[in-house]
């Protein structure tokens, strides 16, 4: 949990919309903050038309397009999704990035060497089929 609120530099609802949070640069070996705004892509959900004949329809429900929480009121994890987008430059390049990329981007330097170490002891058990 405490790694995890180190991403964000504030645990508080800004009123202008605007929030830091920091990732982890691995080439450089550092932490950098990401600046966002609270603004994001959503889709629709599917809505019956109750509006009666004339009258304008109710507004649609949104969801935000990408990662969201279970409760509705939280935006952390679309904000999180967010910056880490912003940062390596668009939502279709982090969603091709290898999962240890972004667990070190999240998580800072001393995860790499975990990692490595995993993926090193994952191939002596699997043997020559992990090739």
């Amino acid at each position: 949990a405490t790694r995890f609120h180190r991403l964000f530099n504030s645990d508080q609802a800004n009123v202008y919309g605007v929030y830091s949070l920091q990732l982890y640069n691995a080439q450089q070996r550092k932490w950098e903050t990401v600046l966002i705004d609270d603004r994001m892509p959503c889709r629709a959900l599917p809505k019956e038309d109750d509006a009666p004949e004339g009258a304008l329809p109710p507004p649609p429900e949104l969801l935000p397009w990408h990662a969201r929480c279970a409760r509705a009121n939280e935006l952390w994890a679309a904000l999180l999704h967010k910056a880490a987008a912003k940062y390596v430059g668009s939502y279709h390049k982090l969603a091709a990035m290898a999962v240890q990329d972004i667990v070190v981007m999240l998580a800072g330097g001393g995860v790499a060497g975990c990692l490595v170490a995993l993926r090193l002891s994952a191939r002596q058990e699997c043997g020559p089929r992990w090739h």
